[in-house]
């Protein structure tokens, strides 16, 4: 192999591997992303996060509210009263932001999930 040879290879090597950076990139981008709010298996809430979403968005559960922060196209839940939720796992989780991540609070049958469509 020459040295024209090797250089010829190596951008290949480098155009293939930002063609496939460039397209996983535009594909993530392209879908949309919701936060999901289940109580008792049926959905209360479907807010579309992105970027330029903010707010606390209210949910009712067994005559009690909860509320869920969207900011910076992630979601969390925020602390609700000790009576409520004892051991306040659900708030504790903090942002979520991918498809595979939820929040549960099983004591209130309150699950906060990411999808994408």
């Amino acid at each position: 192999m020459k040295k024209g040879d090797i250089i010829i290879i190596l951008l290949v090597v480098i155009i293939s591997i930002g063609g496939m950076t460039f397209v996983n990139k535009v594909s993530i981008d392209m879908d949309k992303k919701y936060v999901v709010i289940n109580v008792e298996n049926k959905i209360v809430d479907k807010i579309l996060i992105d970027n330029k979403t903010e707010g606390i968005y209210k949910f009712e559960f067994n005559n009690e509210d909860g509320y869920v922060e969207v900011k910076n196209g992630r979601a969390r839940m925020l602390e609700m009263d000790k009576r409520i939720c004892p051991r306040k796992i659900c708030s504790e989780i903090g942002w979520i932001d991918k498809k595979y991540q939820s929040i549960v609070c099983l004591p209130n049958k309150i699950l906060v999930k990411i999808e994408s469509v």
